[in-house]
């Protein structure tokens, strides 16, 4: 016969950390059709666009996916790693500085967008919006 089957140990992370991220986990699979609107600025999926107040402003994938997750838990702070995760699904490597040029592309984008939420950096941590 074979080896016997055990179960892995269930991981102890936090409750935020183990619900799918609303946006995020549905703009990950492909195929998602239905905008998502939050923070006052609305992402398109299938245009990979961000839009508010008739400016529409196109984004990366990895941009869409990062501001997805961002957007996702406003006002909370996202750690670098979720957000690494979230922006580079397939395990690439990433450095450190990689991540901070992407967002600093995101927030020059959104700043072509009149009330659009600012991204601020918690130093230690990682990123939030508003």
């Amino acid at each position: 016969m074979g080896a016997p089957l055990t179960r892995r140990p269930q991981s102890p992370r936090g409750e935020s950390e183990r619900r799918p991220e609303r946006a995020a986990f549905f703009f990950r699979r492909g195929g998602a059709t239905a905008s998502f609107e939050a923070a006052g600025i609305v992402l398109d999926p299938v245009s990979h666009c961000v839009s508010a107040g008739g400016v529409e402003v196109p984004l990366t994938p990895t941009e869409f996916r990062l501001l997805a997750l961002l957007l996702a838990r406003p006002g909370e702070a996202v750690r670098r790693r979720e957000l690494v995760r979230a922006g580079w699904p397939h395990g690439a490597i990433v450095r450190e500085n990689t991540l901070d040029a992407y967002v600093a592309r995101i927030r020059r984008k959104l700043k072509q967008i009149d009330g659009a939420p600012e991204i601020r950096t918690v130093h230690g941590v990682g990123y939030r919006v508003g």
